[in-house]
């Protein structure tokens, strides 16, 4: 597989941005990584080789960050082409406006790119994706009704209660029915080694993220279980990306977890989103 995909996706983004009138706000830091990126993937074209000499020794982290910013911003764009222009450049901005290096760190674009992440989930899932309070509204594609999404994407363990809380309040406060989704990438991956090698087949990397983010999903419940303030959580959506080494490239693999409780007002229509998904991105490795 190499790198092809990503190098479609960058170009298919540039022509996007030109077709939107995108650009970088004044000092991105994303404009200086896409920059990186497209001098590693020529590098690799001349010489692969060579090419891994020279990034594993020049900026490995540097490179390393901006090669998962790049992915996730460039397939969450080109997915929510279909969107009226001027949404999907107010978001592009809004997501490049700072950092969006998984650094571990709280910016408010990074916000803004996990809901533009999860709008292109829901609409590769067949849905129709509105960028409205709570943050996303989804619905058409086998939903019953508008469901409210407030997207959470986590810096830290001590952060998640507080973000899940205030999901749910926003979600109160629109008067909708919906869930929180939250992104765990930032906490699973803390600690890590960079060098995680994927096993051969895209079904065991799936099951392994599973695996992991449903532990953590049980962590969660049991920390919120009984505390005072903290509502039981019912319907809540966790996601995880993880980068790691597949056919000697370094690879994206994404998941996602339910967590739903019997009687859930809203179960017929997170059920349908959870069998949309499972048609839609059943590797989900990019």
């Amino acid at each position: 597989m190499g790198y092809e995909k990503l190098k479609a996706e960058i170009r298919d983004f540039d022509q996007l941005a030109k077709q939107l009138g995108f650009t970088y706000p004044r000092n991105a830091p994303l404009q200086k990584q896409m920059e990186m990126v497209k001098q590693f993937l020529a590098d690799m074209d001349a010489s692969q080789e060579e090419a891994l000499k020279k990034w594993m020794k020049v900026d490995f982290l540097g490179w390393y960050r901006a090669m998962i910013a790049v992915d996730m911003l460039c397939g969450s764009a080109i997915a929510l082409k279909p969107l009226p222009q001027e949404v999907l450049k107010m978001q592009l901005e809004l997501s490049t406006m700072t950092d969006i290096s998984q650094d571990f760190e709280q910016s408010q674009s990074k916000e803004y790119l996990y809901e533009l992440y999860m709008g292109a989930l829901f609409h590769r899932c067949g849905m129709y994706v509105e960028f409205a309070e709570p943050d996303l509204r989804i619905s058409r594609g086998g939903l019953s009704q508008v469901i409210g999404v407030a997207c959470k994407y986590v810096s830290s363990e001590t952060k998640i209660n507080d973000n899940i809380s205030k999901g749910y309040e926003q979600i109160q406060n629109q008067g909708l029915p919906g869930f929180v989704a939250i992104g765990m990438d930032n906490i699973v991956c803390s600690g890590l080694n960079r060098f995680v090698e994927f096993p051969p087949e895209p079904a065991q990397i799936v099951d392994a993220l599973g695996n992991k983010l449903g532990q953590w999903v049980e962590r969660i419940i049991n920390g919120r279980r009984g505390v005072t303030g903290r509502r039981p959580l019912d319907g809540a959506v966790f996601t995880l990306r993880m980068v790691g080494i597949w056919k000697k490239a370094l690879t994206v693999a994404g998941h996602l977890t339910f967590q739903l409780e019997q009687g859930n007002p809203i179960e017929g229509d997170l059920r349908c989103i959870h069998d949309a998904y499972g048609r839609t991105h059943v590797t989900d490795i990019v």
